[in-house]
């Protein structure tokens, strides 16, 4: 293993090792923590943080929903619930776990959609806790902890949640109202920019003339000659109504 250095915080656990991270292999889990063919290797490095860094709070190993292999948390294993079902797996099982996760192909697990992940949204906010969310969808707390805190997942869940109380009907209300407004005020400045505005300029010697970001400056003198060039154009020039 390589030299430890300071850690870092990452998802719900906190990594150590070279250049801010624990041993372990990089992969191609969702969750991007640090990945651990077994168990046993994810509490060796656990513990070899905890030597070197004993004010940091303990890491526990826990069995990834993600991919097959085991991750590093500081939330303590029995406020998730979380799953021990690799404890016991064959050396020849793991091999196999490892090397379907270095192809980028990882087998004994199945990917959860996206409409699970923001079933747990909608679970938790009808105040389920994390570990009854997680059994429900058959993950691990964990899992559920990284889902809940992805901004993409919740921006997605914000805009497919529909209002249940009276409070949640005018909190949307408002919010509807506020966008209206912004269309309102993005409409009028489209209408604004159509039209001819006039401007003092040359410390009030002349004229500028703007529209749709477009402009023009004339001295007074010459805007007058303007004037008068412009009626006798329109008068003999044949200007649509």
């Amino acid at each position: 293993m390589g030299s430890i250095q300071p850690m870092r915080q990452s998802g719900n656990g906190l990594h150590g090792g070279a250049n801010g991270q624990a041993s372990g292999n990089h992969s191609t889990c969702p969750t991007e923590k640090i990945c651990y063919g077994t168990k046993q290797e994810a509490e060796k490095s656990s513990q070899e943080m905890q030597a070197k860094y004993p004010h940091q709070a303990t890491q526990h190993a826990y069995a990834c929903n993600e991919c097959p292999n085991w991750h590093l948390t500081s939330v303590e294993p029995d406020a998730f619930g979380m799953a021990s079902s690799r404890q016991q797996i064959a050396p020849e099982s793991m091999l196999r776990s490892a090397n379907a996760s270095r192809r980028g192909r990882p087998k004994g697990y199945r990917p959860r959609t996206e409409a699970e992940k923001l079933e747990a949204f909608k679970l938790h906010a009808q105040g389920i806790k994390i570990v009854a969310v997680a059994e429900r969808l058959g993950v691990s707390g964990p899992t559920v902890s990284y889902w809940l805190a992805n901004p993409g997942l919740k921006a997605k869940y914000e805009k497919t949640k529909t209002p249940q109380s009276i409070e949640e009907f005018d909190s949307e209300e408002k919010k509807l109202e506020r966008q209206l407004a912004e269309i309102r005020s993005k409409k009028q400045e489209a209408i604004e920019a159509k039209q001819f505005k006039f401007l003092p300029c040359w410390e009030g010697k002349g004229v500028l003339i703007k529209k749709e970001g477009n402009h023009v400056a004339f001295t007074l003198a010459d805007a007058e000659e303007l004037v008068i060039l412009l009626d006798d154009y329109l008068k003999q020039a044949e200007v649509p109504k």
